[in-house]
């Protein structure tokens, strides 16, 4: 997320880039959301909630939990029990939530964003349908179930935060819409 701090900024947001524990650095479930909880907790003020693949499932999860405004999900992991059967990041889900779904089936409900549904908030999904790391189906299928907004855009899973495409200006774009009207 860090190229797109710049953007951002240019567009007259004022921005946090939180960082979170990883799987194998102590992260892991619940930890992993603590860590973006706390830095949700620090900022003391209005938060859109931006994130990209399992970010974008740490700020819905975030935004369940109250204090943010509104999620954009850049090609987002949006069902981790898909995401865990599918194999997706080879086994990544499994790893981050500590077994499979038929195993810790508590955490899932905890963690999926299509358990947490409603959410409470608007959530803008943006996604490539030839995204090949993480399903369109998943936003779809998130956008299907809570009447959010899904925007298809051209590219794969990491163009939505390649500063200079086309996606990322659709990104910046939702994210003014769903911040409104600014003081200049």
């Amino acid at each position: 997320m860090r190229p797109l701090v710049p953007s951002l900024l240019a567009a007259g947001f004022t921005v946090a880039n939180a960082e979170y524990r990883r799987v194998g650095a102590g992260g892991g479930w619940p930890a992993t959301a603590d860590d973006v909880v706390a830095a949700r907790a620090a900022l003391g003020t209005d938060v859109i909630a931006v994130g990209h693949s399992a970010g974008a499932q740490l700020a819905v999860c975030l935004a369940r939990r109250g204090g943010v405004r509104a999620v954009v999900s850049l090609a987002g992991v949006l069902d981790v029990v898909a995401a865990a059967r599918d194999g997706l990041g080879e086994g990544a889900a499994a790893a981050f939530l500590g077994g499979l779904p038929d195993e810790v089936p508590e955490v899932y409900a905890a963690a999926s964003p299509m358990a947490l549904t409603p959410v409470g908030v608007p959530v803008t999904c943006l996604h490539a349908p030839a995204d090949q790391r993480v399903p369109f189906a998943q936003s779809a299928a998130f956008t299907d179930a809570t009447g959010d907004r899904l925007v298809t855009v051209a590219g794969d899973h990491f163009t939505p935060i390649d500063p200079g495409s086309a996606a990322w200006a659709s990104a910046l774009a939702e994210v003014s819409a769903l911040a409104g009207p600014r003081p200049s």
